[in-house]
């Protein structure tokens, strides 16, 4: 018996260390890969369970991805070893900024493959690896994608020549039709189709409120997108389409840059001529009110005798000649100041000549201007406003020779109206200037 302890406890020092080593030669990694192209997404290798299939194509079936797992198998000495955490991380940024690519994993660890279109992807590429606690080797490029590129250069007032590249003839014709609704004529200069190209940014459809601006207010105008990126250039009148095309831009999600300028040129000599049409138009105002004044003192000249004669033959006082006068005269004139202000209109001023004239002739003669308005508006404003009416009538026959103290003025705002302020037609004539001789 003592001869037998010694190969007994070989053999089974012998099983134990076969059970060991052959638990420990088995004990693997899981090893599968997470494919995506051309917008399919297939899981491939060998995993610890159906359960963790299950799993992994559950968390594609959050985003709305069918995951084909049918070349998937199980095998239970396949081991996570904590893979699983970090690829569900992953999981989100893989279907919604990778081109292609995959998700490897084995022994050595994590790989990430494929290829996406900007830094931020690779950004958050990186962020969501970072905190793994394995090795993950991340492989991911960046390629970017293939837009659609134009040209657009003003050739001759609102004619602009196009250059570029599209994907379809479609494009091309919705730029020229936003233009031709903006007025203007845009001219291709040759075939520039490209079916690689694409709209990934839909800049054509967001150019509705900026082409308007740019053929109407940009002097030597250039809009040139490439890359991804609009630049506008040219010369604009007033820095208010600069800050206006500016608010247009920021709206468009994309990147771009604003490099339009005063025209200050254009601008003095913008302003040369509005002072100069200014000047003229002050001298032609100046020349037609002299001839207004000027025709109606010959108008009344020649006409007064007649006036009087025809209209006052009965009459025996001043007083009453000047009220048969006056009251002739209104019959066709009226005292007109410009609406809501207390200056005289031209055919105001020519009806203040023709009273001076009629004053002229009966030199002791004294009148009141009485100024009326209606009910409209804030009571203190109406009063302030008939009075500065009478006041602009008073220093009018005082410029036509009428000495002040004959001529008293008088402002009664709303106080005195000849009809209730009820109608349109009412308060027509409730808005007035009354002569009114002094005396009996």
């Amino acid at each position: 018996m003592g001869k037998l302890w010694v190969p007994i406890s070989l053999l089974l020092l012998l099983l134990i260390l076969c059970s060991w080593v052959q638990r420990n030669s088995f004990d693997h990694a899981m090893a599968y890969t997470i494919s995506k192209h051309e917008n399919t997404y297939q899981l491939r290798g060998t995993l610890s369970s159906g359960q963790t299939i299950k799993q992994i194509k559950n968390e594609f079936v959050k985003h709305g991805i069918s995951l084909d797992v049918s070349e998937a198998n199980t095998s239970a000495l396949m081991k996570s070893r904590g893979s699983l955490a970090i690829v569900y991380s992953f999981i989100p940024v893989f279907v919604s900024q990778y081109k292609k690519g995959s998700i490897t994993h084995t022994d050595a660890g994590i790989e990430i493959a494929g290829v996406v279109e900007s830094e931020s992807a690779i950004k958050q590429s990186k962020a969501v690896l970072g905190d793994a606690r394995m090795h993950v080797d991340n492989k991911t490029i960046i390629v970017k994608p293939l837009l659609i590129s134009f040209d657009i250069k003003q050739y001759n007032g609102k004619s602009y020549i196009l250059k570029g590249e599209f994907a379809h003839p479609s494009q091309k014709q919705k730029l020229i039709r936003v233009f031709e609704d903006s007025r203007a004529i845009l001219i291709p200069e040759a075939e520039d189709i490209n079916p690689d190209r694409n709209d990934k940014k839909a800049i054509l459809g967001k150019l509705g409120n900026i082409i308007p601006l740019f053929v109407s207010r940009v002097k030597d105008g250039n809009m040139l997108y490439r890359d991804g990126t609009l630049m506008i250039a040219g010369k604009v009148f007033d820095k208010r389409w600069i800050v206006k095309l500016e608010k247009q831009l920021s709206k468009l999600d994309i990147e771009y840059e604003n490099n339009t300028t005063l025209d200050v040129k254009a601008i003095k000599g913008s302003r040369a001529r509005a002072k100069a049409k200014r000047h003229v138009k002050a001298l032609q105002k100046q020349r037609a009110k002299k001839e207004a004044v000027k025709k109606a003192e010959k108008e009344i000249s020649e006409d007064i005798s007649v006036m009087m004669d025809t209209k006052n033959k009965k009459t025996t006082s001043s007083n009453s000649k000047v009220r048969k006068n006056l009251s002739v005269l209104f019959e066709t004139e009226i005292i007109e100041f410009n609406a809501a202000k207390t200056t005289l209109t031209a055919f105001g001023l020519g009806a203040v000549v023709k009273i001076a004239v009629i004053l002229k002739t009966y030199p002791d003669v004294k009148i009141e201007i009485a100024g009326h308005t209606d009910s409209e508006g804030d009571d203190s404003f109406n009063m302030l406003l008939s009075q500065g009416r009478v006041n602009n009538a008073k220093r009018a026959l005082m410029k036509a020779g009428i000495s002040k103290d004959r001529i008293k003025a008088v402002g009664y705002g709303e106080t005195k109206p000849l009809l209730p302020n009820t109608t349109h037609e009412n308060r027509k004539k409730n808005r007035r200037v009354e002569i009114i001789v002094i005396g009996d």
